[in-house]
């Protein structure tokens, strides 16, 4: 099966997955996050992809693991990044992948895990374009729908803790280091001053 039949067949199943089944309160795991045009996680691995010069073969693997990285959130967000890896080896064969392929696919979903440490380029790309809204000047909108997706209340405690993991996260390519980082600390600024307010 040609390569662009088999991202579009993802493409579908995983929109149609999204659409029909993933909880009303996900404000930031929602159909956005992944099919976003401009930002979205598909888009992001794509264009990380091209820049890190990343050879074809590579690049279809990685955006099919962008496509099903949250369809777990459809079941649980516990554990969700388990429960995308199993969905994704469930129709992938019928979707003409080969087991070789699906291990790498589960393998890349497994590593948007927020304490797996990328084992390779593959996994830094995977990784970055997860957490590209760090360095996005739409961070606090992001932010915000991450807040109410999570039922957090206590704006201070939020932003204190999201300044927290902003000062301890980073980028792992060297293009998401130069396309995020600026903004990214600039970010760092807005949200030391909000804390200053709120305070």
């Amino acid at each position: 099966m040609a390569r662009k039949n088999r991202l579009s067949l993802v493409n579908s199943y995983v929109k149609d997955l999204l659409s029909k089944n993933l909880p009303k309160n996900l404000y930031y795991h929602n159909i956005e996050h992944t099919f976003n045009k401009k930002n979205g996680m598909v888009a992001m691995v794509s264009k990380l992809t091209d820049i890190e010069k990343i050879p074809s073969y590579q690049k279809e693997l990685l955006i099919v693991a962008a496509y099903f990285h949250d369809t777990g959130y459809t079941e649980s967000s516990e554990n969700n990044e388990l429960i995308a890896a199993r969905i994704a080896s469930g129709i992938l064969p019928a979707l003409g992948f080969t087991k070789k392929e699906i291990s790498i696919i589960k393998s890349l979903i497994l590593a948007t895990a927020s304490n797996h440490k990328p084992e390779n380029i593959m996994e830094e790309i995977i990784k970055d374009a997860d957490l590209d809204n760090l360095g996005r000047d739409d961070f606090f909108e992001r932010c915000e729908d991450l807040r109410k997706e999570l039922n957090i209340k206590n704006k201070l405690k939020w932003y204190k803790e999201t300044l927290k993991f902003l000062k301890k996260h980073r980028y792992f390519t060297s293009s998401a280091i130069k396309l995020r980082n600026t903004e990214k600390s600039k970010n760092i600024l807005k949200l030391i001053e909000l804390i200053k307010k709120y305070s």
